[in-house]
């Protein structure tokens, strides 16, 4: 076969081919043995926890969200946006437990005093880019802590750990769908 020019189409050849070492590449991009074992380790401490004591549940939900916010703080800094940090760790430790101990009126004047708190905690640094960073600072507060702050609620109940497990089975039968 010719190309445009009239010479052969000699196309340069990836060096992974040219050694016979090539790979079957996952379409993902997942290390799928290192995913089914983290998957294992997180349903045994999840459930060992849920089914002990309900308030270790809340100690690993507390710690999976200090993970998971410091990551969305990372994300918005990239593009220049500043979290209200202190606000929002936080936010992390108080709001799941509100929920879980008081009740959800109790979660939502939380929710309310942090989101005062993060307004506050931002004007220090001035009206350059407030209604932004404050607009992402909500939107951390109110993705992370106070959804989980629900979950807390859940595990309240006297069937609290029954149900728990039924919304994580959920959420799993949903990301395996997509994936």
């Amino acid at each position: 076969m010719t190309d445009s020019s009239g010479r052969d189409g000699d196309r340069e050849q990836d060096p992974r081919e040219a050694d016979g070492d090539r790979k079957n590449d996952s379409r993902t991009g997942r290390n799928l043995p290192a995913a089914v074992a983290s998957g294992v380790v997180l349903v045994v401490v999840v459930l060992a926890s849920l089914f002990t004591y309900k308030w270790l549940f809340g100690v690993v939900v507390i710690v999976a969200l200090g993970v998971a916010t410091r990551e969305m703080i990372q994300a918005f800094a990239s593009r220049g946006i500043k979290i209200a940090r202190v606000p929002a760790y936080g936010a992390v430790v108080l709001l799941p437990t509100v929920a879980y101990l008081a009740g959800p009126i109790w979660q939502l004047v939380a929710t309310g005093a942090v989101l005062l708190l993060a307004m506050l905690w931002r004007i220090r640094r001035g009206v350059d880019g407030y209604v932004r960073d404050i607009t992402a600072s909500v939107f951390v507060i109110a993705y992370l802590p106070f959804m989980a702050g629900f979950v807390m609620l859940t595990l309240a109940a006297d069937d609290g750990p029954w149900r728990v497990v039924v919304f994580i089975l959920l959420t799993i039968s949903n990301d395996i769908g997509g994936y």
